[in-house]
């Protein structure tokens, strides 16, 4: 079906209904557009036609002077209307009812009960009819409206099946961005805006525009696409693709076809993952095609997976199938040599059925055998066989066409395969000949494409080398001539020179789209480009760029041993060289890859050599990281009284550079000093000024993690429901722009904060969705929090074997990380737990191996806990002298220094005071309960609402005991 603009859409279906002046101002935009633009204005067709009606039915519009009414029906004759979705001709649907009938199941909640359908996986091998069914869905389903977003094997371009989609949507031309493109664009955007009747997402959608165009190779100047850091692009652009489909939806219900899924980029597999999260109430669906055993569908938190596995025709099946393409009823012989020769596979046995009619082998229904039985005829070996000899008895010059087309890739342009072919014969005129029109299929916007993948194959792998090197060159100038200005292909571009085996025109190709991906943030596939580069070129100094491209690349994947590489080989490239600001920006990045790995001392180094470089030069922007670097090292050192100048003279060098997201994240730093040094007023008056920069650099990320700093400040400080005021706002903030990462932090700290609350339910259906996201996205960090804090939940709930089975699994998965900090919390929880069940021997075990990870870190407090613990067990065993004396080392650590850094004080207070009551240490309990009853208490103030409060004095076990012990006195 046409797809309508959301407005108009909405304008001839009455949902939303407008007035007449609305309508008025619609049609008069629409006739202005066609009139205006009449080239692009054919996408909008259907649209154009509504307006004019409208204006005939006798309401009073605006109709511009320069409207023909003719242009429609030259349009009918001339240029059909794109449409976002093609259809397969010329092949029969068999044997698919079964199937048929479970797609429908799953895709019933997006037209029927407008709610989202999740993720529907069609599974075959290649020539099994994929996407025939899904034709035959699209054909089912009216009032839905599908986007069709094809993966191309030979395009790794990040977000590219998106990036097909969006062009059709917003009405693009196939060659260089023109007026009309644009006009075309910011038509429809306005027009989906407008149609939008959620205003929080109106706003979404307009901060998603630059982005949006970005995607389809527009750059609107002065916008905030051009504002951001490239760090944040990659997020806005899933957050643009995610907010169109949200309101498209809500529109009309919406089902995204990723074709050969199996294809897909690293990027576009994110994105899928990302489109599928908290959307349950928008009626939309992703449909993909793959083939078995590549492709892994993501972990889907809140939406429906479903999956069809597509099996071979049997012998009724391919006796129907071969019946429809002979209008008769084939033979037993046919039928038999049809399943033995193509396997029950339908696009083989039609395509070997097209072969056997061809070469006169079949007639009436029967094979023409002339004296061999059925399986001894002479046939191509395979499919690929089947299809080249199909393919040679096409007339020259349409055999020489498709080779060309072929080169372009599974879809290609009209105008790019002009330029490829030459002269003045028209392309568009073969392409529609009936011999062509078997191989390939128009597709809309002035794009054709192979009628299935195999085609492809075989139309490309029939060529000879050289020829294939002479057709990629050509489309290499083709493509660089017709590319626009603003976003230049170069990744097709360097493609093409790379298969024509022009490596030193390849390498410069690869660096441009490596860069390209990088400015976009598309860290895979810039990666990949830089790697080839680097492959072709042995020139020195484009081989000290590439190394530049891929060591940044490789830094912000985290991909810390080839970055180390890189970083050899670029100072490797730049010795004895003389080029200050060059030696700077790589001892710039030696600092930052030392601070990844934990090198401190050399970060210092590297910062220090980077900062007097850096100075010699007057380049104050890359002197204010150096000192931002220098400072960040010492004060993950401890040393934060050294660092704090460092960072100061940072912030005001950014502040002279113009550098806000230097300043911001050197704000951070000062608050995270102040926090560490308890000053806590101090850090939340650094933390407003940084999240002012970040709100003004529209980094959202960075503005949750100030949020959440926030959040700790207040948890620390006993203020538990600002605690969760923060953490809940934070948790919004990354679900609004899918940052999962964030969002595992934000659920596990609320989880932490019902858990000091005591509320254990609460606790743990938070840990379980960090626990969740933390698997999906691979962050085997905080799946071992989650897990041991879970396993804490139930340990104060006196569920021992429960909880001993999540410390273990969290102890398993320390086996594979190297986090010796959270391995000494879960060895102190483990030995506590063991303690309480009475196994001394094995508690033991786990609490020295706790008390030496905690001893060699030089955390002092945080061994407090383990110590006390350590008591515990003494005193479960008998003996009372050690545990005395541990007791007593505990209770005056505390009373010196405070419960700062100590993980559960009151708990501590509590094995104190148990253990000197037990042995008849009067005074000593009497000091150790004043103590710990005056914290409780304290904390017990700050919690304004009178039932949490209620819950944090009765629910906790030992803060129930103190409060018993205290009143009995």
């Amino acid at each position: 079906m046409e797809h309508l603009a959301p407005a108009l859409h909405t304008f001839l279906n009455e949902k939303h209904p407008p007035n007449d002046d609305d309508r008025n101002r619609h049609a008069t935009f629409y006739l202005a557009w066609a009139a205006d633009y009449p080239a692009t204005a054919a996408a909008e067709a259907d649209n154009v036609a509504a307006a004019w009606r409208w204006v005939q039915s006798g309401h009073q519009v605006d109709v511009p002077a320069h409207w023909d009414p003719t242009w429609l029906a030259r349009l009918e004759r001339g240029h059909p209307p794109v449409v976002l979705a093609p259809t397969v001709s010329g092949q029969v649907l068999v044997g698919r009812a079964t199937e048929l009938a479970h797609l429908r199941t799953a895709l019933r909640p997006v037209g029927k009960e407008k709610r989202n359908g999740g993720l529907v996986v069609i599974s075959a091998p290649a020539g099994m009819g994929k996407t025939l069914l899904v034709d035959r869905l699209q054909q089912e389903t009216a009032g839905v409206v599908w986007f069709y977003c094809p993966c191309d094997e030979t395009n790794r371009q990040s977000l590219y099946p998106i990036r097909h989609g969006l062009r059709r949507y917003f009405g693009q031309t196939s060659g260089p961005t023109s007026n009309d493109d644009l006009a075309a664009f910011h038509a429809r955007m306005d027009d989906l805006i407008q149609a939008t009747g959620d205003e929080s997402l109106r706003g979404e959608l307009e901060e998603a525009r630059s982005f949006l165009a970005a995607l389809v190779d527009i750059v609107l100047p002065d916008s905030l696409y051009a504002r951001v850091q490239r760090e944040q692009r990659r997020q806005h652009f899933y957050a643009a693709i995610r907010a169109l489909a949200r309101a498209e939806s809500l529109l009309q219900p919406l089902i995204i076809h990723l074709e050969d899924a199996h294809w897909l980029d690293s990027e576009s597999r994110e994105l899928l993952a990302t489109l599928l999260r908290n959307v349950a109430a928008y009626p939309f669906a992703v449909v993909a095609t793959v083939r078995p055993s590549r492709f892994d569908p993501p972990a889907l938190a809140d939406a429906p997976l479903h999956t069809v596995a597509l099996q071979p025709l049997d012998s009724a099946g391919v006796a129907e199938l071969a019946a429809a393409h002979l209008h008769g009823e084939p033979g037993r012989g046919l039928v038999e040599l049809l399943l033995l020769r193509a396997g029950g596979n339908p696009f083989h046995t039609e395509q070997l059925l097209i072969y056997l009619r061809s070469n006169g082998l079949v007639a009436g229904g029967e094979l023409v055998t002339a004296g061999a039985s059925g399986p001894d005829i002479p046939l191509p070996l395979d499919i690929h066989n089947v299809l080249v000899a199909r393919l040679g008895r096409l007339q020259g010059d349409a055999r020489s066409l498709l080779a060309h087309a072929s080169v372009l890739g599974q879809e290609f342009s009209v105008d790019e395969l002009q330029s490829v072919v030459g002269g003045e014969n028209s392309v568009r005129g073969a392409l529609e000949e009936e011999s062509s029109r078997e191989i390939v299929r128009p597709v809309g916007s002035g794009r054709y494409a192979f009628n299935h993948a195999l085609f492809h194959a075989a139309t490309y792998d029939s060529q000879f080398d050289a020829q294939k090197q002479a057709y990629h060159r050509k489309a290499a100038q083709a493509i660089a001539s017709q590319s626009g200005s603003e976003q230049p292909d170069f990744a097709r571009i360097a493609h093409h020179w790379d298969k024509a085996e022009d490596q030193q025109r390849a390498a410069v190709g690869y660096l441009a789209a490596g860069d390209q991906a990088q400015e976009n943030y598309f860290l895979r596939e810039a990666h990949g480009y830089y790697s080839r580069g680097l492959a072709l070129t042995n020139d020195n100094h484009q081989r000290l760029d590439f190394y530049l491209g891929r060591e940044r690349v490789n830094h912000w994947l985290g991909n810390r041993e080839e970055q180390r590489e890189d970083l050899y080989r670029l100072t490797e490239l730049t010795v004895g060289s003389e080029d200050s600001a060059q030696l700077a920006d790589i001892s710039l990045r030696r600092a930052t890859f030392a601070l990844a790995v934990a090198d401190y001392s050399l970060a210092v180094q590297h910062a220090q050599g980077a900062a007097k470089l850096a100075a010699s030069i007057y380049d104050q922007a890359l002197e204010a990281q150096a000192y931002h670097r220098w400072g960040r090292a010492l004060w993950q050192q401890g040393r934060g009284e050294s660092a704090q100048p460092l960072l100061r003279r940072a912030l005001r060098l950014a502040d002279s550079a113009k550098r806000i997201d230097v300043q911001a994240v050197c704000l951070y730093d000062l608050a995270m000093l102040a926090y560490y040094a308890d000053q806590y007023d101090a850090a939340r008056t650094q933390i407003a000024k940084a999240s002012a920069l970040f709100e003004a650099g529209h980094d959202k990320h960075n503005l949750v993690r100030c949020n959440n700093l926030l959040g700790t400040i207040a948890a620390v400080e006993g203020d538990i429901e600002r605690a969760i005021g923060y953490y809940n706002a934070s948790l919004g903030m990354c679900r609004a722009v899918d940052w999962p990462w964030g969002e595992i932090y934000c659920s596990a700290r609320l989880g932490d904060c019902h858990f000091d609350l005591g509320d254990y339910e609460a606790c743990r259906s938070l840990h379980q969705l960090a626990l969740m996201l933390a698997r999906n996205v691979k962050d085997r960090m905080a799946e071992v929090v989650s897990l041991d804090t879970i396993g804490l939940s139930y340990q104060f709930q006196g569920a021992f074997e429960q909880a001993r089975q999540y410390f273990n699994e969290a102890l398993a998965l320390h086996d594979t990380i190297d986090y010796p900090r959270g391995r000494a919390f879960v060895e102190t929880h483990l030995g506590q737990l063991l303690a309480d069940m009475e196994e001394t021997e094995q508690a033991g075990i786990h609490l020295y191996n706790a008390l030496a990870q905690r001893s060699s870190s030089g955390s002092k407090a945080a061994a407090v806990d383990t110590e006390a613990a350590l008591a515990w067990m003494d005193m479960a065993r008998g003996d009372t002298e050690f545990a005395a004396e541990r007791a007593r080392d505990v209770t005056a650590w505390l009373d010196e220094n405070g419960i700062a850094g100590v993980e559960l004080p009151l708990l501590v207070y509590w094995q104190c005071y148990a253990i000197f009551r037990m042995i008849g240490m009067a005074d000593d309990a009497a000091r150790t309960l004043a103590a710990g009853y005056k914290l409780l208490q304290s904390r017990a103030e700050r919690i304004k609402d009178p039932g949490l409060r209620h819950g944090f004095l009765h629910n906790i076990a030992h803060h129930r005991h103190i409060v018993a012990m205290w009143e009995m006195l």
